[in-house]
């Protein structure tokens, strides 16, 4: 830049360098050599000189590229749609008059120059590039992608073209594809901790696991961190190797505590080995960091089920579906709690939502709605009868009896109750006894289920040494 201010300096006081004193006689030769060396200052007025003796494509295609890069709109068009006139033919012309074009903010206007110069040269890298970042503006991804690959085919090898093919693939969910490209960016970029873990995850989902589980390998032996054994974990399970996964995903929550996502996948392996209460402890904690993240409430949901806590897995579900109401699986499993609690009405008002987010499943949709009106007109006819449907539990002793009462008071879920205390037979069931008729029940049991609306839970009611509880569903 010095140098350069020198020569202006040297120029305004009649210093002129003997370059420039030969430039008198060839404006044309000296400007263009002046722009081949990015002098651009220099070189324009050599080159608006050349323009005194007519209109030269050697001339004009500079000044506009020079106006195009300092963002001077009003020359850049001029310049370029008077190149333009002179080699309408020209891919290169055509891609620095759409430059000005876009400057001047005319996108349609550079879109149609653009596609006019691939038609002439489908090589040509400025105006593949330009193209594909005017489709990704328009929403086109598939194009924008068709594009970047045709780049990608004439050689070019940058860091951003690796990983916007990477990303584009990612949003059409060509994982393979996706993994490819990110792949090439490795190699170029090299080794990194984020660059492994994405590279991995990606052939995971590409369903290339023994790849995916050799790169995690690598990535834990070189850069050994929560993220690296959190990736070697998902390879692992991946592989249905369950424990393996669990001790990979033990050491990333270890290493890298506040790794949320580690601490999911980690609760997930505890539920697939049935430790239960390993998997809850890592979901509340999961949750405690992410409380509005609808796939964790639906896997705590799902959770509270297994473990018999009723309640409490119908309000996660319900909250899964609150924070995403398109979330499919979980609006199926919160239909399937509805209908298991004998909530009709609102099971077949899940199942509206159902058919408006998956029209296609009508059909399967239609015998479950079947199904839940044949269960509503049994309903009706039980009620009619006089039986309630109830939860049951039967506590041996005066000590289970008050170890029930305490939970109650606290308000821990009746069916988790009578899956630990129960010593009926339907302990495995939450209590669940089914329907039945008070009038078939002794006087003490006929009047605690008598004196219920749905919804409430009876007293202590003591019967020969044996202490019932019961809760009213229906």
């Amino acid at each position: 830049m010095t140098s350069l201010r020198l020569v202006l300096c040297l120029a305004l006081l009649g210093f002129v360098p003997a370059v420039a004193q030969e430039a008198v006689d060839d404006p044309c030769r000296h400007g263009q050599a002046l722009f081949q060396d990015d002098n651009y200052l220099a070189a324009e007025p050599f080159l608006r000189q050349c323009l005194d003796a007519g209109d030269s494509l050697d001339a004009l295609l500079p000044l506009t590229v020079i106006s195009v890069v300092q963002e001077r709109v009003d020359d850049g068009l001029e310049f370029g749609g008077r190149a333009l006139a002179l080699a309408p033919d020209s891919p290169r012309v055509r891609y620095w008059y759409g430059r000005a074009l876009l400057v001047d903010g005319d996108k349609a206007g550079a879109m149609s120059q653009w596609d006019e110069g691939l038609r002439l040269d489908t090589t040509h890298p400025g105006i593949l590039e330009g193209l594909a970042r005017l489709s990704l503006q328009q929403g086109d991804d598939a194009r924008a992608y068709n594009l970047l690959l045709q780049l990608r085919l004439t050689g070019a090898d940058e860091l951003w073209l690796h990983e916007l093919l990477s990303s584009l693939a990612r949003r059409r969910g060509l994982w393979d594809r996706a993994a490819d490209h990110w792949q090439e960016l490795v190699t170029l970029a090299g080794d990194s901790e984020e660059n492994l873990v994405v590279l991995g995850e990606l052939n995971i989902l590409a369903g290339r696991h023994d790849l995916a589980l050799e790169i995690f390998r690598h990535a834990v032996a070189t850069l050994p961190s929560g993220a690296t054994y959190g990736g070697l974990g998902e390879a692992w399970f991946a592989m249905d190797e369950v424990d393996s996964a669990t001790v990979a995903l033990r050491k990333a929550v270890e290493m890298a505590p506040d790794n949320a996502h580690n601490r999911f996948n980690l609760a997930t392996c505890l539920q697939d080995q049935g430790d239960l209460k390993g998997a809850e402890e890592q979901l509340v904690t999961y949750l405690g960091s992410r409380p509005d993240d609808p796939v964790g409430r639906f896997k705590y949901g799902v959770h509270l089920e297994r473990s018999g806590r009723s309640e409490a897995a119908l309000s996660e579900m319900e909250r899964a579906v609150a924070l995403d109401p398109r979330y499919i699986e979980a609006l199926v499993v919160l239909t399937q709690m509805y209908e298991g609690r004998g909530r009709v009405e609102e099971a077949l008002s899940a199942i509206n939502r159902l058919e408006e987010l998956d029209p296609g499943a009508k059909s399967e949709l239609d015998l479950w709605r079947e199904r839940l009106q044949a269960d509503r007109s049994s309903v009706e006819a039980a009620l009619a009868a006089g039986k309630v449907q109830v939860l049951h539990i039967i506590a041996a002793g005066p000590e289970v009896a008050d170890a029930v009462t305490r939970g109650l008071a606290q308000g821990e879920d009746f069916a988790d109750l009578a899956a630990r205390f129960s010593s009926g037979p339907t302990a495995a069931r939450g209590g669940d006894i089914g329907w039945v008729n008070p009038d078939d029940m002794i006087q003490a049991l006929r009047d605690a289920l008598r004196s219920l609306e749905p919804g409430q839970t009876s007293d202590a009611v003591d019967v020969g040494g044996a202490v019932h509880f019961f809760k009213r569903l229906r």
